[in-house]
């Protein structure tokens, strides 16, 4: 199905304006007690295209307090689903991404981020989803001479990753797990680095969180 212009709606608000694109999707016939409620999502294979507008993100916190943007933002979402699992890419302009600042872990990750302009903001994020794991992997974002890079996951009641965000020459990164984060200042890029290697904070299987650097 193709679409030539429309509006996306969560809810009361409206998340994207001018929306085109195209939407497939694929439902065979089946037993309803073989298959109820979101256990559907099992046999269900679909394809999405879109962009638009940028107008709010609702969905991004409990009971659609997400945020708002102002006018002015655009969007590109590409998504693929089959045999329970999919994958996307998320691709965003934001003329002032000031909003998101509300969605940042409290202490120094959203203090840091209250003082950086966020202004002419881009953001890339590629998404993966099978059973038991939903992992935000890789994402890139920055504004000016601002840079964020992330790897975030979530699975079977737990949530793990790392950030690295630089500004200029100066540099932080920051560790989350269950029950624990740490902050990094010295040899924080090469911190991230290693992060990513097997059993590293950014990996699918992370192992036990690392203690906090000193500061």
């Amino acid at each position: 199905m193709s679409l030539a212009g429309g509006a996306l709606a969560w809810g009361t608000d409206v998340v994207s304006r001018g929306t085109r694109g195209r939407v497939g999707a694929a439902l065979p016939l089946f037993d309803t007690k073989a298959y109820p409620g979101n256990e559907v999502w099992r046999i269900i294979a679909g394809s999405a295209s879109l962009r638009g507008s940028l107008d709010a993100a609702p969905f991004l916190s409990p009971e659609g307090a997400g945020p708002r943007f102002p006018a002015g933002g655009t969007v590109r979402l590409k998504v693929d689903v089959s045999d329970a699992s999919g994958s996307g890419l998320f691709a965003a302009w934001l003329r002032d991404a000031k909003p998101l600042v509300a969605l940042v872990h409290s202490g120094p990750p959203r203090w840091i981020a209250g003082l950086v302009g966020l202004r002419d903001f881009g953001l890339t994020a590629q998404l993966h989803g099978r059973p038991g794991i939903l992992a935000l992997s890789p994402v890139h974002a920055g504004s000016g001479t601002l840079s964020i890079d992330a790897d975030l996951r979530e699975g079977s009641g737990r949530r793990w990753g790392a950030i690295l965000v630089r500004k200029g020459p100066l540099a932080l990164a920051f560790g989350l797990a269950p029950g624990a984060s740490t902050t990094r200042v010295l040899g924080a890029t090469s911190w991230f680095e290693e992060e990513g290697r097997p059993g590293g904070l950014r990996t699918d299987q992370p192992r036990a969180m690392p203690a906090p650097a000193s500061k």
